[in-house]
């Protein structure tokens, strides 16, 4: 009896056992996130601020990474698929860094380097850089609004060449080279990556012949600060005799800027080669066509300054977070195509409220290091390179702050800087 007692004891535990081992993993519940990529910062945008995404960009790449910054997937979609720039997923409970990746052009997947952990070596790369855009951002799964809004920012400037004179008769083909530009772009910081040397030889020119304003484009990622190129240019006949050739040096492109650069290839003045004169636009939308002599601007000067800061930011999106006691850096430069007449800094305000002491003592230290308006006069352009700690006190709020230029033709620039005290 109490060996049969044992036997049933034992059948109990093994069929108890098999149960539980047959049971399937339970699966880990799915969450709905949705994000919108289908609008522009005015600011990048502005060339197409009014037109659909789909007439903005022709391919768009979503990549998913952990919280570790660990590849997971990405996803490409075209501007020609409905309901392009929505993007509907489901992802389970964690943190996660999303980055987006746009241009105008498609975008095959055999174009991208390995997807590696390693975020030193993740990047884009293109035989030939187009109109990019790119934004990462975070987030947390679930959450209380699973609907994100996501504004994509341009990568890229943009130089532009343009021979004014007439293409002689005896032209066949151009070639040209550029230094000191990057082909890459870093996904998880969206800067450039991967230098190299940009060259096309070979291009036909026989049905430009007799014309002006032949023009070249290219386009260069760009990060928060200006990168600098050489342009080479040579013109061939049709027996590949060089009829004419320019080198460019120190050519400062910015991000979300038009670089034009204007002028005579193959006519002289009284035996000196005519210089190529330099424009900044820093609207996209508008190419300001304007007239040159000697290098120089005309009469009308109806360009306004440039005024490109690294930091604070100019993104209401994307405040300077700071620790109260901690420092602001105001680094940048202000620059025009002639010369500038002023800089001046506003005090710095609260978006909501005021707060006395925090605002008192910033804007008095402010005063004491901001560059006076003499600095700039008579100069095409400055840097500009000053800190300021705040008080240990700083109350978190979200703060904003302004920089005007003005030209010697009264054309002014303004840019606000947005601050996050937290």
């Amino acid at each position: 009896m109490q060996k049969l007692l044992i036997l049933l004891l034992l059948a109990i535990t093994l069929f108890s056992c098999s149960k539980d081992s047959d049971k399937e993993p339970k699966e880990e519940p799915l969450y709905d996130v949705s994000f919108n990529v289908s609008t522009f910062k005015q600011d990048v945008s502005n060339m197409k601020s009014t037109e659909p995404l789909n007439e903005v960009i022709k391919s768009l790449i979503y990549f998913v990474y952990n919280n570790e910054g660990k590849y997971l997937y990405y996803r490409e979609f075209e501007s020609t698929e409905e309901n392009f720039g929505i993007i509907n997923d489901k992802l389970p409970e964690g943190e996660y860094k999303i980055i987006f990746l746009a241009c105008n052009e498609d975008i095959n997947s055999d174009d991208f380097e390995d997807i590696i952990d390693n975020t030193e070596a993740v990047y884009h790369e293109w035989d030939g850089v187009v109109d990019t855009f790119h934004k990462k951002i975070s987030v947390t799964v679930p959450n209380d609004n699973s609907d994100f809004s996501v504004t994509l920012e341009r990568v890229v400037g943009k130089l532009e060449v343009i021979f004014t004179d007439n293409i002689p008769e005896e032209a066949h083909e151009i070639e040209y080279s550029l230094t000191g530009l990057c082909c890459g772009i870093h996904l998880f910081t969206g800067n450039p990556e991967n230098q190299k040397t940009f060259s096309k030889s070979a291009i036909s020119i026989v049905s430009e012949r007799g014309k002006p304003n032949y023009k070249l484009e290219f386009y260069a990622f760009v990060g928060s600060e200006s990168v600098r190129c050489n342009l080479t240019m040579n013109v061939f006949d049709q027996e590949k005799n060089l009829i004419a050739t320019k080198n460019i040096r120190d050519i400062n492109l910015f991000r979300n800027k038009i670089v034009r650069l204007s002028g005579d290839m193959f006519t002289s003045n009284n035996g000196t080669e005519k210089s190529f004169s330099i424009k900044i636009d820093d609207d996209w939308s508008e190419i300001i066509e304007k007239g040159f002599e000697n290098g120089e601007g005309g009469d009308n000067d109806e360009t306004v300054p440039v005024v490109n800061f690294a930091s604070p930011s100019v993104d209401a999106y994307n405040p300077t977070i700071i620790t109260a006691g901690g420092t602001v850096t105001f680094s940048g430069i202000v620059s025009d195509n002639q010369k500038m007449k002023s800089i001046t800094f506003t005090d710095l305000t609260q978006r909501t409220k005021s707060v006395n002491d925090f605002l008192e003592d910033f804007n008095s230290k402010l005063n004491n290091k901001l560059p006076s308006s003499d600095v700039v006069i008579d100069k095409s352009e400055f840097e500009v390179n000053f800190s300021i700690e705040t008080i240990a006190g700083a109350p978190a709020g979200e703060y904003t702050l302004t920089c005007t230029v003005i030209d010697q033709s009264d054309n002014q620039t303004t840019k606000t800087f947005y601050l996050k005290v937290e």
